[in-house]
């Protein structure tokens, strides 16, 4: 993500935090609420995004904020939730003791040190409290961890008992529960995606989710911000100055639902391919220009007034010569003006 604000050059300021989980929570936190106070007095808007256990701490962060009157809680407008076990960890235990040994399992270690004093004083977490004025937004994920162990097939979710979707290690209703109440409104603030625990943190798509999150809550307009996807290209041989050209043509295919879902959740622009605002047809209309029927519109009403005047001006022309009978000098003059009338609407 840090990557794709540099990229995208989006004036956006980004802050990252890192924790030993060797620390207890209160001293994450209280780290993490120093540093805020100290950076974040000039910042309109302040969203605070955090993964796994990082969700505990932004959540404890912005309440314990607000109940100490700390002056940058009243930035933040937002939390970006992803994956956070929200009503404890007890399920971790019986897959650490079945897995713990297993190289594949490592990663997922990397976030959850069952031994380490921040996960021990999940034990005892009973959930926190929202912040009023704080937006929550969660994302979960619905894909279980499966490990091949010589001919058996082992999922994690069936290991420690998770019913219902899961990314591995916590259940979709545990992620989406904040404050005791559950965040259902897909697509608004709550997003599924088809992803494994640590997968939320590292894949296109959920990056792609959390971009379009940032740009709408700040909004921000017509940006690739969210939408940058990196590729990886193997070249057999190459020497120094050696050119790659890279080509690729615009999808113009139909949007899975769960496609349509993460774009559903960008600011409106003129170029989101959406009818949306006070726009009166896909991408135009109103402040985003005039839509190809309006100069179609303009272009006859034109030719309506030349028409118009016109025949008028002949109208005219034929009363005033009826008027004046027979004098020719004043015809002649009149039929003058006519012509440079004329000559005048040519020119419109």
């Amino acid at each position: 993500m840090v990557n794709d604000i540099k990229l995208t050059q989006e004036s956006i300021d980004v802050w990252l935090f890192s924790y030993s989980q060797s620390n207890t929570l209160t001293v994450s936190i209280d780290d993490l609420n120093a540093r805020m106070e100290s950076v974040m007095g000039g910042y309109d808007s302040i969203i605070i995004l955090g993964h796994s256990l990082g969700g505990i701490v932004a959540q404890e962060s912005v309440y314990l904020a607000d109940k100490q009157n700390m002056n940058f809680v009243d930035s933040v407008t937002d939390l970006v939730i992803m994956g956070a076990p929200n009503n404890g960890i007890e399920s971790l235990k019986e897959f650490e003791a079945f897995f713990g040994t297993m190289i594949e399992a490592r990663t997922l270690f990397r976030i959850f040190n069952i031994e380490s004093n921040s996960i021990l004083d999940l034990e005892n977490h009973l959930g926190t409290p929202r912040v009023d004025h704080v937006e929550y937004n969660v994302v979960a994920g619905t894909e279980t961890f499966v490990f091949e162990i010589g001919p058996a097939t082992i999922r994690t979710d069936e290991l420690i008992g998770l019913s219902g979707n899961n990314d591995g290690l916590l259940s979709t209703k545990d992620a989406r529960t904040i404050g005791g109440e559950e965040i259902t409104a897909k697509c608004e603030n709550y997003w599924e995606l088809d992803l494994t625990h640590t997968e939320l943190d590292e894949s296109f798509k959920a990056r792609q989710l959390v971009g379009n999150i940032i740009t709408r809550r700040l909004g921000i307009e017509n940006t690739d911000l969210g939408g940058v996807r990196y590729i990886k290209v193997f070249i057999p041989s190459c020497e120094t100055g050696d050119q790659v050209a890279i080509s690729a043509v615009p999808f113009t295919g139909k949007l899975s639902a769960e496609e349509a879902c993460l774009q559903s959740v960008r600011a409106p622009s003129c170029s989101d391919g959406i009818m949306n605002r006070e726009e009166r047809s896909i991408d135009c209309g109103g402040s985003c220009g005039l839509c190809k029927t309006d100069y179609i519109f303009i272009f006859i009403l034109i030719l309506a007034i030349i028409f118009f005047l016109y025949v008028s001006g002949r109208e005219v022309a034929h009363l005033i010569a009826e008027h004046y009978g027979n004098d020719c000098s004043k015809i002649d003059h009149l039929e003058k003006e006519l012509k440079h009338i004329e000559d005048e609407i040519g020119k419109i």
